[in-house]
């Protein structure tokens, strides 16, 4: 046979499929164990003499002068063996922040003496600040280290002696979600992984929630929906909750959906469903492992479960019961993703919490409804940001169907949801990134977020296109307000695709369609920059009007200080000046005319002639003014503008 050497021969090495690389990445951590645990094992039968101990003990993935006998670790280094810990332990792996600077640390795994392998993560900068803390967690772990100084530094030094061993290392997540801008997932303790580029396994580094962890099984919860949910809000809050795991990818920030309504619309019952998309779903109030916040904690606690959430959902319940006094803050704080910075004992600036997903939400009134029981109003950043939805009694009801059915149902799911949970999130990510690029191969992180981004792209715009068919006008504002929407429904088609979710093939689209026309048919929950100025101009006018005006013809006056016109001495009318008028309006980003007219139609501004809103001075007017009716003062500001 001839071999052509400068012919290139090719080789076909059959492509690992995503689903095969998930499942063998996140069989990595259970290897490593077991490795560790073999070698223990072996260490546990090895009982040696003093003398042997050198000569026989078991150095197996141990740094140099330590062997592991069935007395413990030892130090073989000196003139006679030192007995370090007394029971065996092995390094398991290293592990960092992404930036493999930060957060360094060593996963120790022992036998504890009752018959179990338990495995403890050390940081190597707690080592040096707090050697007698680390030592007790150990203990209480089963870590019997020896208490006198020479084993304590013996100890020390192997901790340190195991960092330059062939280890595995594992990349410590600071939140859930996609991590290191790779094929990487974090859901609660489960790594879903087709690529992470100088790691060898995932795990959190943070406290994860108890209630998110899995429940029964997936055909269960698919069962489960396929026989009891029903509507636009119920198919609407489960996309929402697939959605919001893409948020980064899809290179957008924190938004809320908030669903309103009278008692008995099953308000409570989406975030039930949106919760046991990532975890137990069962009701508020009935155990430690509910995944549903309520409105009514502290703003220093919203903003740490917020955190908890990040990557995945947020459900917050009963917005009514919110006592919060300044809401519109906290509001903006929510939909920031970054809590506010404090200063912990050290006077130095503690590391702020952040979040990343949607936020659904509940309650009896509108977030606007909200607002205005405090005199606030939505303010322009909010309006896309955090979008209020009606739900009506007959939302979740099928068609001539008895209320005591419907009833039936949102029970059978109450029931069922906390029985059968948490393995929606995974699958659909891990369908997500099994996708294939356009030659065949797995999708980069870069492709997939590119990719995800012009999806949600077309899907906005039909979205917006039918919006407009329906003879809707869509404010620059308003669109990207859309665009979460838009990606709802991406989510929730990806979703149906997979099947995940057991619906018709128009459910997702409709359900989408739904929501956006009740957002956009609620003028309260629109910003509106005309309706805040005449707000606070009617509220200035009916409280603080003595500080900014004077009587007309009244020669004994005294002028104030922020002078802003006259009140008529006949009709009342509020003559406000030119310039004042003029800086209010731009103070909104508004022209005086875009206030003016308005406020003409409405017959609460009297101006020189049609289309002339000003009026010229009057002999004891230093400048123009803007005639106000009194009748502005009585009016409803929000239904009338």
């Amino acid at each position: 046979m001839v071999i052509h050497m400068n012919k290139k021969v090719t080789i076909n090495v059959p492509k690992v499929s995503g689903i095969k690389r998930i499942r063998a990445f996140a069989d990595r951590d259970k290897n490593f164990n077991k490795m560790s645990e073999a070698i223990i094992r072996r260490a546990e039968n090895t009982e040696v003499g003093e003398d042997d101990i050198a000569s026989l003990g078991i150095g197996d993935g141990l740094p140099r002068h330590y062997v592991n006998t069935a007395d413990g670790l030892f130090y073989i280094g000196g003139q006679k063996p030192v007995q370090v810990c007394t029971t065996p332990v092995v390094p398991v792996a290293l592990f960092c922040g992404k930036d493999k600077e930060s957060g360094l640390g060593i996963s120790l795994m022992t036998g504890n003496g009752l018959g179990k392998y338990v495995k403890a993560q050390v940081s190597f900068e707690d080592i040096v600040q707090g050697g007698a803390q680390v030592m007790g967690r150990l203990a209480g772990r089963g870590f019997c280290v020896g208490p006198s100084p020479q084993q304590l530094a013996l100890f020390d030094r192997f901790i340190q002696s195991c960092r330059s061993l062939p280890l595995p290392v594992y990349l410590m997540a600071d939140a859930m979600g996609f991590v290191s801008e790779d094929m990487a997932f974090l859901h609660g303790h489960e790594p879903v992984v087709t690529s992470l580029t100088g790691f060898d396994y995932l795990l959190p580094g943070f406290r994860v929630r108890p209630g998110l962890h899995k429940g029964g099984a997936l055909e269960e919860w698919i069962n489960l929906i396929r026989e009891n949910a029903h509507g636009w809000a119920q198919t609407f809050a489960l996309s929402a909750s697939f959605a919001s795991m893409l948020l980064v990818p899809a290179g957008m920030d924190v938004g809320m959906f908030h669903f309103h309504g009278v008692s008995t619309t099953g308000k409570t019952l989406l975030l039930m469903l949106a919760a046991s998309v990532h975890g137990d779903g069962s009701e508020p109030g009935s155990g430690g492992n509910v995944n549903i916040i309520r409105w009514n904690t502290t703003p220093n606690a919203m903003e740490r479960l917020l955190a908890d959430y990040s990557g995945l959902v947020a459900c917050v319940d009963e917005l009514g019961a919110s006592n919060h006094k300044q809401l519109s803050s906290l509001l903006y704080n929510i939909t920031s993703g970054t809590a506010k910075e404090r200063l912990n004992r050290g006077l130095t600036a503690d590391e702020p919490f952040k979040w990343r997903m949607f936020i659904l939400s509940t309650g009896e009134m509108s977030i606007s409804e909200k607002l205005a029981e405090q005199k606030a109003v939505l303010q322009g950043g909010q309006e896309h940001r955090a979008i209020s939805m009606e739900l009506l009694p007959e939302d979740a009801q099928k068609p001539d169907e008895p209320v005591s059915e419907t009833r039936a149902r949102a029970d059978a799911l109450k029931t069922g949801l906390a029985e059968a949970y948490g393995h929606a999130g995974p699958a659909f990510i891990g369908k997500l990134l099994s996708g294939k690029n356009t030659a065949g191969g797995l999708r980069t992180y870069a492709e997939f977020s590119s990719w995800l981004q012009e999806q949600t792209d077309d899907c906005c715009n039909a979205l917006e296109e039918a919006l407009r068919d329906e003879g809707r006008d869509i404010t620059r504002v308003q669109r990207r307000g859309l665009k979460r929407f838009a990606l709802v429904w991406l989510a929730g088609e990806k979703a149906l695709k997979y099947g995940l979710l057991p619906f018709e093939s128009d459910a997702v689209a409709e359900s989408v369609m739904s929501a956006a026309r009740r957002w956009l048919d609620d003028n309260q929950n629109q910003y509106n920059p005309v309706r805040n100025m005449l707000e606070e101009l009617q509220l200035t006018l009916v409280t603080k009007s003595s500080r900014h005006f004077i009587t007309l013809r009244d020669e004994h006056a005294r002028c104030p200080g922020d002078m802003w016109g006259f009140v008529h001495y006949k009709t009342g009318d509020f003559l406000i000046y030119e310039s004042v008028f003029e800086k209010l309006c731009s103070e909104k980003g508004l022209k005086t005319v875009d206030v003016a007219r308005p406020l003409e139609r409405s017959g609460y501004l009297l101006g020189e002639s049609a289309g002339h809103y000003k009026k010229r001075a009057l002999k004891t007017m230093a400048q123009s003014y803007y005639q106000v009716k009194k009748a502005f003062l009585k009016c409803n500001v929000m239904t009338e503008f």
